[in-house]
């Protein structure tokens, strides 16, 4: 199985200013923006949303609407939060639709292949 490295990011829209409405950025410097953008923003408990694309190296994509803020830095913290998401929905601690839990289950199958750091 091959798992995603992660190389762009396509910022479809954002709610900061800090970054520019379909602009592209290398992975790195996104995730470095991010963290800058999230840990400023102080807004009562809320959060900017932000639609992006990321580009892997074997050209697979996966587009998500990350909220940055203090809880959620970056990219990467977004797919973790993902994955326990999964988790509560595997141990039955959602009372969702079942729609809803089969879609978070069939998306662990992509984020449980993103690979953040280079395997030496």
């Amino acid at each position: 199985m091959t798992n995603y490295k992660p190389k762009f990011v396509y910022v479809n829209w954002s709610e900061s200013p800090a970054f520019e409405d379909s602009s592209m950025y290398s992975f790195e410097q996104f995730e470095r923006m991010a963290e800058t953008v999230g840990a400023n923003h102080d807004n009562g408990g809320g959060y900017l949303k932000t639609n992006i694309t990321v580009i892997f190296k074997c050209g697979h994509t996966y587009q998500a609407r990350v909220d940055l803020n203090s809880e959620c830095l970056n990219f990467e913290q977004h797919i973790n939060q993902c994955k326990r998401t999964y988790q509560r929905c595997v141990d039955g601690n959602y009372e969702r639709t079942d729609a809803w839990v089969q879609s978070v289950v069939d998306l662990n199958e992509t984020w449980k292949r993103i690979e953040f750091k280079e395997v030496a």
